[in-house]
Formats: C-alpha cells, sequence, structure tokens
C-alpha cells in the first residue's frame, strides 16, 4: 500500500530509526514508524539494512575474547 508521505518524512523516520530497533521509542512514536514503513520501500530497506548491522555487531561482541581484545 503506497500512502503520501509529507516532506520530510523520511528523514524524521530515518532519524528515529536506532531508537524504534531498540525499543526506545513511545507508542505514539513506535505506531508512527511502523506505519511509515510499511509504506515506504525506501526507509523500510534502511531499517532492515540497519537491523542487520546491528545484528552483526551484536554478535561481534559475543564473540570477543576473554582479554577484552577484538
Amino acid at each position: 500500500m503506497l500512502a503520501f508521505q509529507p516532506a520530510g518524512a523520511c528523514e524524521a523516520v530515518r532519524s528515529q530509526l536506532s531508537e524504534y530497533l531498540d525499543r526506545e521509542l513511545g507508542p505514539d512514536e513506535r505506531a508512527h514508524v511502523t506505519l511509515h514503513l510499511a509504506a515506504c520501500a525506501a526507509c523500510a530497506r534502511v531499517a532492515l539494512e540497519l537491523a542487520l548491522v546491528v545484528g552483526a555487531l551484536h554478535q561481534l561482541s559475543a564473540l570477543r575474547s576473554p582479554s577484552g581484545r577484538a
């Protein structure tokens, strides 16, 4: 479903993606981002890419040596 997105909507949503993925947004903000991602393939792709990077960083963190060195 494609919906009209006001100018600046993508920039606003993209600036909240980190907090969205970390579940740090309030319910209204989270709903707004979720709706935007459902309607905007470009932002959904950016969110997916960010989620993959964060996941990879978490995996690297788990593989860290006991001495604290990567």
